[in-house]
């Protein structure tokens, strides 16, 4: 017997709290892009990993920009969080309080390797997991400067954006500070 469909919840509609954005994407185009595969060393942290392979990557001291696409391995610890509503109301959603969930498998997930407000190197990283308390698939958003790399590193591919500018800058709609792509380093567009 074949069980009876369920239907679809309703949707909502969910509102910011600023001003709408004229425009919701920002496009550039980067023909130096290129991709790699690269395995990031067991025991760095997540962030430090990323700005390491970018820089071997492109073999310049130079910051730049990168996405990942984690593919496997291991964090130890992995620290994340999820998204929860915002108590206070000035923001739609914020983060709850930081997890560790200690060892873990990672089964995928991506990061945006860019710059913070505060000009130094940023990851932006949202992955899945084992959790190995009760073998359950978990997942959030990653605090890459105390989430580890684990035992025999992470495997990803990192698609080097070139020149290509990627900023954390600050959003009115969403009262966050979310990364953007800002331009071309050295202002080539």
């Amino acid at each position: 017997m074949i069980a009876p469909a369920i239907p679809p919840a309703p949707a909502r509609l969910l509102r910011h709290p600023g001003p709408v954005a004229r425009e919701r994407f920002t496009v550039l185009s980067d023909e130096a892009a290129r991709s790699f595969r690269v395995r990031l060393p067991e025991g760095a942290s997540l962030v430090d990993a990323l700005v390491e392979a970018e820089q071997a990557g492109t073999g310049r001291d130079r910051r730049g920009s990168a996405a990942f696409a984690i593919l496997h391995g291991a964090l130890a610890p992995c620290v994340y969080c999820l998204a929860v509503r915002d108590p206070s109301g000035a923001r739609l959603v914020t983060y709850s309080p930081m997890r560790d969930a200690g060892t873990v498998s990672v089964q995928g997930g991506a990061a945006t390797l860019g710059t913070g407000l505060d000009g130094e190197p940023l990851a932006h990283c949202h992955a899945w997991f084992v959790d190995p308390h009760d073998g359950q698939v978990a997942g959030g958003h990653f605090d890459t400067a105390a989430t580890r790399i684990g035992p025999g590193g992470l495997v990803a591919r990192m698609t080097l954006l070139g020149d290509l500018d990627i900023r954390q800058v600050p959003d009115a709609e969403t009262n966050h500070a979310i990364f953007s792509p800002v331009g071309h380093l050295g202002g080539v567009q």
